[in-house]
């Protein structure tokens, strides 16, 4: 009984219904569609539970302590920025540079064709 009844109009009315009504079949539609991701992550789950079940307790003497030293810090503003990268142990990039695939256009012939019996 506010202004939004008062200002409700037979078309908006139509439209709201339809819409509220689409995403009553799209909700009832999911589990048809959809309903295999659950049953595969309780699965997963499942699986996941009975591995750790498994696994072997850890020492509380075994941490894994990190070896590297982020000393000496720079004393300059110019180095703040990148200054660990420069250093091997801290690079990014583990695995290289990016390898060489070949030509970049596609070849004038098909393959298996030599271009001499005219393919």
């Amino acid at each position: 009984t506010g202004r939004m009844d008062k200002d409700m109009t037979t078309a908006g009315d139509t439209n709201w219904r339809a819409a509220c009504e689409s995403e009553a079949r799209a909700r009832d539609a999911w589990q048809g569609r959809y309903g295999w991701i659950k049953r595969e992550y309780a699965a997963l789950s499942r699986e996941l539970d009975e591995l750790r079940a498994r696994r072997p307790e850890r020492l509380a003497g075994e941490e894994v302590r990190d070896r590297r030293t982020v000393l000496p810090f720079p004393v300059t503003t110019a180095r703040d920025i990148g200054w660990l990268s420069g250093r091997r142990e801290f690079q990014l990039e583990v695995l290289g540079p990016y390898p060489y695939t070949g030509p970049s256009r596609p070849p004038l012939q098909p393959p298996g064709c030599d271009g001499v019996h005219g393919c």
